[in-house]
């Protein structure tokens, strides 16, 4: 009886033993999820049941943005740390990364849920939203700020839309000096000049002629309406800027952008244009050769807007080193806002039509 107890009780041992044995994690698994370019697909080694390293196998998202915040992630969970908050400005890419660790754990048999448990992201449902307006605009800076209003005080619908947190764009960052002939300032100060000589001068630096026309014929109109209709108070200095034949662009108050984009957004707040942030458009729907509205990335999924008219203000690619490259550009010095990385022109967008992207600067914009 007692053989037989001793039998058992090694029986026993020698099963947990083995168990113990096979729940140990051993070995690199690949995870995978959908970025906001693409697949972010990662290399995640385990050794006893613990993840030892991590490293990015395959992604296209944006150098400097989504690639640049995986990165920052990575470093993050090599040194022991999960809890993974969104990087600022590549919410997608982040969660992407963190969807992808969790597909490589599952797929080592461990609970995603245990290691995981303070990103509540893998828990969230993706859905698709979708809404009717007349005008939907991509964008937040000036222009896009400019456009929706004006476009509200023609009697339309209007939503505007922005990737990033906040609202402002470049604008908000530059000093937004404006430049318009024949202005309130060069009265005072005699200072003669004209529509046409203003033509000129921006001639000589290129660019469409028609919107040329559009510019000069509508910059001081356009400075007056900032300054009546919007508030923007304006110093009682102008500035000489290289390239004109004389003084004529107005200073904003605080010789910044801030003045224009905070009088702007609360005229905006005041008309009841719904600003949508964190929502990153990155396809034109369209109908018979028609833009019929836009789809975007936002934090939930995707929403869909039905839009009779489109507006895209999204600035260049200044923040894109990739695009500077490919366009022979790299040399230049950037200081303009982080979010002008050109992915509508780059992605999607451009992708469903052949885009080019206006100057609205033209039409009551900062010149």
């Amino acid at each position: 009886m007692k053989k037989l107890f001793r039998s058992l009780s090694f029986l026993l041992i020698f099963v947990l033993f083995l168990t113990s044995c096979k729940s140990a994690v051993n070995g690199t698994y690949e995870g995978k999820a959908r970025g906001h370019n693409g697949d972010v697909v990662l290399n995640v080694s385990f050794e006893n049941s613990k993840i030892k390293n991590v490293s990015l196998k395959e992604s296209v998202e944006t150098e400097d943005v989504g690639k640049l915040a995986i990165e920052k992630l990575i470093q993050k969970v090599n040194s022991g740390d999960f809890n993974l908050d969104e990087i600022t400005g590549a919410t997608y890419s982040s969660k992407a990364f963190v969807n992808a660790l969790a597909d490589a754990i599952k797929k080592s048999g461990l609970d995603y849920k245990k290691i995981l448990k303070n990103n509540p992201v893998m828990n969230e449902k993706f859905e698709v939203k979708e809404m009717n307006t007349d005008v939907v605009v991509v964008g937040s800076g000036g222009a896009g700020l400019i456009s929706a209003i004006k476009s509200k005080q023609a009697g339309a619908n209007v939503v505007i839309i922005e990737k990033l947190p906040l609202i402002g764009g470049n604008t908000l960052i530059s000093g937004a000096e404006y430049s318009a002939p024949n202005n309130w300032l060069q009265e005072k100060e005699n200072i003669k000049d004209s529509v046409d000589l203003f033509k000129k001068d921006v001639e000589k630096a290129g660019g469409d002629k028609e919107l040329i026309d559009v510019l000069a014929n509508n910059a001081l109109d356009g400075a007056k309406w900032l300054r009546d209709d919007v508030k923007v108070e304006w110093t009682d200095e102008l500035m000489f800027f290289g390239g004109h034949s004389v003084k004529r662009s107005l200073i904003p108050k605080g010789q910044s952008g801030k003045e224009l984009i905070n009088k702007l957004h609360a005229k905006a707040e005041e008309l009841g244009i719904e600003i949508l942030t964190e929502t990153n458009a990155f396809e034109l729907l369209t109908k018979d050769n028609v833009v019929t509205g836009v789809k975007a990335k936002i934090k939930t999924g995707e929403l869909i807007i039905n839009a009779k008219s489109v507006v895209l203000t999204t600035g260049g690619f200044g923040a894109n080193k990739k695009m500077l490259y490919d366009n022979a550009l790299l040399a230049l010095a950037y200081v303009g806002a982080f979010g002008l990385t050109g992915r509508e022109l780059y992605g999607g967008v451009a992708r469903k039509i052949k885009f080019f992207q206006q100057i609205l600067r033209a039409q009551r914009v900062m010149v």
